[in-house]
């Protein structure tokens, strides 16, 4: 059954002595179905790829990431202690990008929930940053502050 959700982005990269951080709010939905599930959102101007719809299909320890739009499309995939190399596709060319994935805790259930994932890029083969992802969702008009803050 798919359900539409309230969902919060929280992402941080760091390379060296730079950090950046992006939080984000949007509408988007999860749906489940033969133990995965699966969560679609659109992009906003803020994430830096306006126009972009994101699915995520997530498993127990297993994440595969879609991102579309009419410039650019990347797929990327976060596995617990393995490494993936994708074609990134910046909208200006593309480039070949290592993802090591070093932590991913999945709390996600029918009604929403977490998911974290910790992982490390690299770009031809050299360390180009740490990465979190954490993306909490909850029904939209529901008020459930069920806090399971993951760390």
């Amino acid at each position: 059954m798919k359900k539409d959700m309230i969902i919060s982005i929280k992402g941080t990269q760091k390379y060296e002595h730079v950090y950046d951080k992006i939080e984000l709010i949007v509408s988007g939905t999860l749906e489940s179905e033969s133990g995965k599930y699966y969560i679609k959102y659109d992009e906003s101007d803020e994430s830096g790829f306006k126009d972009s719809t994101v699915m995520l299909e997530v498993e127990d320890d297993s994440v595969l990431m879609r991102r579309k739009s009419r410039a650019a499309n990347t797929v990327m995939m976060f596995k617990s202690g393995e490494k993936h190399i994708c074609h990134y596709d910046t909208g200006y060319g593309v480039m070949n990008m290592g993802v090591s994935t070093r932590r991913i805790h999945n709390a996600l259930k029918s009604d929403g929930g977490r998911l974290y994932i910790k992982y490390a890029i690299d770009i031809d083969n050299t360390h180009a940053g740490n990465n979190t992802f954490e993306i909490t969702l909850k029904e939209a008009g529901r008020s459930n502050d069920k806090s399971d803050k993951i760390s």
